[in-house]
């Protein structure tokens, strides 16, 4: 299990819940994967070693969300994290593109900013770490975004 925060991308995993009903099931299927067990999807292959060597408990991951004409990605960062939960810091959601470039300096501006890393940066100083999103509301993300688009298609 996993914790997993979607803050960075609610508009744009909104759009993508809204292309279809099938692309709505496939995004809660990722979503909830990825809370389950985000060593499952594949990492990235090419991140800059600077980024690398600077988040070493990080794994970057990408989901795909494919149903039909529609195909998105998803870019998450796993965090691995000592006798805490693992979490999975969703950074961004976007319609998959040959050759699409990742902003890599957006990357690393935001991992430095996820609270993830915050909580690793304190974790040598005594600071009890706090899962940033408790599964439970995880699960209620997910569920809202299910029930939004279940609204719309009905």
């Amino acid at each position: 299990m996993a914790t997993l925060d979607t803050s960075y991308v609610r508009r744009e995993l909104r759009a993508i819940r809204d292309s279809s009903r099938a692309v709505s099931n496939l995004l809660k299927q990722v979503l909830e994967d990825l809370e389950a067990d985000p060593s499952r999807f594949e990492p990235l292959q090419a991140v800059p070693p600077a980024i690398a060597e600077s988040y070493p408990a990080v794994t970057l991951r990408k989901a795909k969300i494919e149903s039909g004409r529609h195909s998105y990605r998803l870019v998450v960062a796993h965090w691995k994290l000592e006798d805490r939960e693992d979490h999975v810091d969703v950074l961004y959601a976007f319609p998959r593109r040959r050759g699409y470039p990742i902003d890599w300096h957006e990357v690393e501006r935001m991992l430095g900013g996820c609270p993830a890393s915050e909580r690793l940066s304190h974790a040598g100083r005594g600071v009890r770490a706090q899962p940033v999103v408790a599964p439970s509301e995880t699960v209620y993300i997910v569920h809202r975004l299910h029930r939004r688009t279940h609204a719309f298609t009905h």
